[in-house]
């Protein structure tokens, strides 16, 4: 095959497409058949319904372990600080009653 025909095959230029893909450039390839509408539409759809469910499934996964994490830390406390929040919350209770109660008693 001569140097004008490698450049313009199937009126794909040869050079446009190693732009598009670097890697070919390294390779030996050959396009092996014309373009054609339908095919590479149904090719792309093909495509991106196969990256969808990839996306879907990690998204999934990922969902899942948060999830999983929240669920696991349902019911833990921060231990003595809760107990304290709790103390000086029922001191500031009976202070109130008190400082109420105290003036009507008389």
């Amino acid at each position: 095959m001569g140097a004008g025909a490698r450049i313009y095959l199937l009126n794909i230029p040869i050079r446009r497409i190693q732009n598009w893909f670097p890697a070919l450039k390294i390779s030996d390839f050959r396009i092996s058949s014309p373009i054609e509408g339908k095919y590479n539409c149904f090719a792309w759809a093909a495509t991106q319904a196969q990256q969808l469910t990839q996306l879907t499934a990690q998204l999934t996964d990922r969902l899942t372990s948060l999830e999983k994490f929240q669920y696991e830390g349902v019911g833990k406390s921060g231990g003595m600080r809760d107990i304290w929040g709790w103390i000086i919350g029922a001191g500031v209770t009976v202070i109130a009653a008190a400082a109420f109660l105290i003036p009507h008693l008389k």
